[in-house]
Formats: C-alpha cells, structure tokens, sequence
C-alpha cells in the first residue's frame, strides 16, 4: 500500500502489521516483489500512476475512470500492450 502521509502510514502499519508499505508508487512499483498496481486515487491521478506502474513491469488495475483524457488512455493502452502487461479498469 502506498501512502505518502507518514502519520497516516504509520496509523496503517500499526493497523494492518502484515501489509507493505511504501510512501510512494515508484517505491512500490521498483519492488520485485509485486506484481501488480491496484489504482485507487483521485482520477486526475490515474494516468500517472499507471504509466509508471506499467513502465516498471507491474500489470495494472485502476478504478474507473481509466483517464480523464482520450489520449492518455490511450497511450497506457498502447504501453501495456509494448510490455505484454495487464492494463484492466474496474467498473
């Protein structure tokens, strides 16, 4: 999980001790360990996220919207087919 707020992360490690925490996506996203990026943001947020999250290798899940332009959804749409990767979006 991904919280760039300390207080709040620290509020979810003492909350969840078994889940990882990461301040930010590209902490997360350069962790070999994970495999996949759920995008649960403000929407304005999406793209960004999922571009650097398919750029690193994850497959990628965002709530919808996928973007709120034409354009960058389609170029996450083009990068995780270049990659082979995952790219779904929730509904």
């Amino acid at each position: 999980m991904c919280e760039p707020d300390p207080e709040r992360r620290e509020a979810i490690r003492r909350a969840f001790p078994n889940v990882a925490l990461a301040a930010g996506v590209a902490d997360a996203a350069g962790t070999a360990e994970i495999d996949c990026v759920v995008v649960a943001t403000p929407a304005e947020t999406h793209y960004e996220i999922a571009q650097a999250a398919l750029a690193a290798g994850k497959h990628v899940f965002v709530e919808k919207p996928l973007t709120l332009d034409d354009g960058e959804a389609q170029q996450l749409i083009d990068m995780a087919d270049r990659k082979g990767r995952v790219l779904m979006v929730g509904h």
